[in-house]
């Protein structure tokens, strides 16, 4: 992660616990395109049910903010599978690596896409591999319709979120010092796809007012979701062993995390959801 000389010493969305930078010090497992294969495989041959249903999850929410004709793309895609979750005839998938299944290769920092020819954006934990995110919503919001939404799913740095990452997994790093809201300064590497600050979603979202004041987004859903149901996977890129669960346990293992979120979201939640509005003259 680069170094930022325009650190904040006193951030006040910075945790007490587990809060000081951490650098990953295990290669990212994403590195070798054979293993983002692997999990494509997992997804189109129906394999480790609790996996596919969490991501299932990341995923069809967003079809209650997406019309009947709506034109829409996904950003970062990744393994590509957001196909057999997001219902819209008018969906393609980008990513800046130029995978097989992938509709066409595209930087988020500069999209080739015409202005305001777009009604959805879906960005699905991508956002904190985003070397400058000031940037990506300066470029989303260029190619968003007035009233076009950003459908946000990405990670909650909460506490037990951080001690994970630190202490167990230690492939992706998180640095609350930097400012997320300077255009011209870094947040994570810009020449390494998967090199990630997970404390970006905190620093943007946390404070609605500030993010409102830097960006012409009004956000209109916002929601913390996963404990429990995130660690018995072993996570999306598999760098954990997992609990392979039937499905009534899987329920009560949502039951349990809605309890947990809803009593300490700031401690137990590991993911959030947010949609973003394009224009807040419209969304208002």
């Amino acid at each position: 992660m680069e170094t930022n000389p325009n650190k904040s010493k006193q951030n006040p969305t910075s945790p007490v616990l587990f809060g000081k930078p951490f650098v990953a010090d295990k290669p990212h497992p994403w590195l070798d395109e054979k293993f983002v294969f692997q999990i494509r495989k997992i997804f189109l041959q129906n394999k480790r049910q609790a996996l596919i249903r969490l991501v299932k999850k990341r995923y069809e929410w967003m079809n209650d903010f997406i019309k009947e004709g709506d034109k829409g793309i996904e950003v970062g895609c990744g393994p590509g599978i957001s196909k057999l979750f997001i219902h819209s005839e008018g969906f393609s998938i980008t990513d800046c690596v130029n995978f097989d299944w992938i509709d066409q290769q595209v930087d988020v920092l500069e999209m080739p896409f015409p202005d305001s020819s777009l009604d959805y954006i879906v960005a699905s934990n991508m956002l904190h591999h985003v070397a400058k995110p000031a940037i990506f919503f300066d470029s989303c919001s260029r190619v968003l319709k007035d009233g076009g939404l950003l459908l946000i799913q990405d990670v909650n740095a909460s506490t037990i979120f951080r001690i994970i990452l630190s202490k167990i997994t230690r492939h992706e790093g998180y640095d609350f010092t930097v400012n997320v809201f300077n255009r011209d300064k870094f947040c994570c590497d810009a020449k390494d796809p998967w090199n990630a600050n997970n404390a970006v979603p905190n620093l943007l979202f946390d404070n609605i007012d500030a993010f409102e004041k830097k960006f012409p987004f009004k956000i209109k859903h916002k929601k913390t979701t996963e404990c429990l149901a995130w660690i018995i996977t072993g996570g999306m890129g598999s760098v954990s062993s997992y609990i392979p669960l039937p499905e009534p346990f899987l329920k009560l293992v949502d039951l349990f995390d809605r309890l947990l979120i809803s009593v300490a979201p700031k401690q137990f939640s590991m993911q959030q959801q947010i949609v973003l509005c394009n224009s807040k003259k419209i969304c208002a």
